[in-house]
Order: C-alpha cells, then structure tokens, then sequence
C-alpha cells in the first residue's frame, strides 16, 4: 500500500512539472518539463506478508508477557484447595522481603534491638539460601523443568523464613518481621456465608494469631496448617480482636474467609 502511495506521488509530481533528485544526504526538489527530469529512482519497500506480521505481533506479545510473568510472578491469586483468597501477600515462591542492603537491614535490626550476632546470623541465613534458589533454578533451566510443578514445590522448601524462626524463635522472629516492614500478621477481610469461619465465631477484623497452637505468621503458613491433620477435627485457633486474644475451635479444613497480610506489634495480652 505504501509502495503505490509513493509511486502515486512520484507520478504526479513528474506530470506537473516538479520532480525529486536524490542524495546521499539530501533530497532536492525541483522544476522543469518533464524531458528534462531523470528518472524517478526506484523504491522497493520490504514486503512483509500476513503470516509474518501475526508472528511478529506474537513473537512481542510473548516477549511482554515473559517480563511482566517475571515482575508478577510471586503476586498470590485465590487459594482454591483452602478456601482461602489474598490480597497482597508475597507467597512461598518470593524472595525475602528483606531489604538487600546489609546496612540498612543491620541499622532496621539495631534500632529494634537487635545484636550484631543476630545480624550476622539472620543475614548468613538468607544468602545460603538465596545461593540455593539461584542453584535451583540454574538446575531447572538447565533440565528444563523451570517454573513446572517441580520447581514450584523445591523452590517453596527453600524458605528463609521458615529457618530464621526456628533460629530466632517465635517471638524474636515476629520482632524482626515487624523491625523490617514485612508482614506478620493474616487478617480476616471478609467471611464466606455458612463457611466454618463464620459458624466458629470469626468476625472481619479478626488476626489469625494461632492455628493449632502454632503461630501463624503468613497466608502461606495458614494453609499448609489447614491443610495438615485430619480433615473436620476439631482445632483450636486464636485470634487478635480489640487488642485482645480470643480462642475459639473451628474444624481442620477451609475456613472460607478472604485474608491479606499486615504489619502489626505484638498485642499487650499476649501469652506464649
């Protein structure tokens, strides 16, 4: 189409006396009669047919999802096998939430009263996993595996949280999610109508503090707990309401609330 425009206007600008003399560097326009004017030089535009256009168009496409599944791809979604659905918490899939600069994440401890041993033993914590998931990862791509199912459950039991808790212990480990600005705290948003959550007395508002005497820190945690044990038992949960523990028993399964992580201090009634 661009090719007859061209020839179109090369033409027309011959039979009305005006014509185009081309550079390397310039074009020249000028008069005369048409005897006089060379010929008009040739254009040749590439010529690009349907089926290479859509392929194009695809080969981009495809290019701008693989970024954005790169940015997006820790964002959690609706938890189908629990009930559960997050809003804004990273999954086990993410990379710590930790700052990656060591000195700003010593000056965020220090401030929260933590030691330099803590430091070096929290921060030595986090890089021999991080060396593990890009060891796993080189590992998968390599075999072809990437972003299956495989990886996603290998790259879930290299979790540095789960090892900084069982280092630090409950308390301190909630003390450094909050000195970092991470989340530590599952919040009831909504309940499901004659869910078990609802029939068990939890109300929106709620933080999920314990499940089954285990605290509870992330969305993450909540699930595999859900998820354990046998199915309809009875379990006991507490929950943070007004500042204030509440226990309640709820049956091992999906509670059907709608949740999100948030940051929060300890509550004052606390008994551990």
């Amino acid at each position: 189409m661009l090719a007859v425009v061209v020839a179109f206007a090369l033409g027309a600008g011959i039979g009305s006396g005006f014509g185009y003399q081309m550079g390397s560097n310039r074009i020249e326009v000028y008069t005369g009669s048409p005897e006089s004017q060379p010929d008009p030089p040739t254009v040749r535009l590439p010529v690009q047919t349907p089926e290479s256009v859509v392929e194009s168009l695809h080969e981009s496409r495809i290019a701008d999802l693989e970024r954005r599944v790169a940015m997006f791809e820790h964002a959690l979604t609706a938890d189908t096998s629990t009930g559960e659905s997050t809003n804004t918490e990273p999954d086990a899939l993410a990379d710590s939430a930790v700052p990656s600069d060591s000195d700003q994440l010593l000056s965020q401890l220090e401030r929260a009263g933590f030691s330099e041993a803590e430091f070096g033993q929290i921060q030595a914590t986090q890089d021999r996993l991080r060396l593990q998931r890009l060891q796993l990862r080189d590992k998968a791509i390599r075999e072809g595996w990437f972003r299956s199912e495989a990886w996603s459950r290998q790259l879930e039991e290299i979790d540095p949280d789960t090892e900084l808790r069982e280092s630090l212990g409950d308390e301190r480990f909630d003390e450094y999610l909050l000195a970092t600005g991470q989340n530590n705290r599952v919040k009831v948003e909504e309940l499901m109508a004659g869910s078990a959550a609802e029939q068990a007395g939890l109300e929106a508002g709620d933080l999920l503090y314990r499940y089954a005497d285990v605290r509870v820190f992330s969305s993450t945690e909540l699930r595999r707990l859900t998820t354990g044990g046998q199915a309809g038992e009875n379990t006991a949960v507490t929950v943070l309401r007004n500042g204030e523990l509440v226990d309640l028993s709820i049956p091992r399964g999906p509670l059907g609330v709608i949740i999100t992580g948030v940051v929060q201090g300890a509550p004052a009634s606390a008994n551990n």
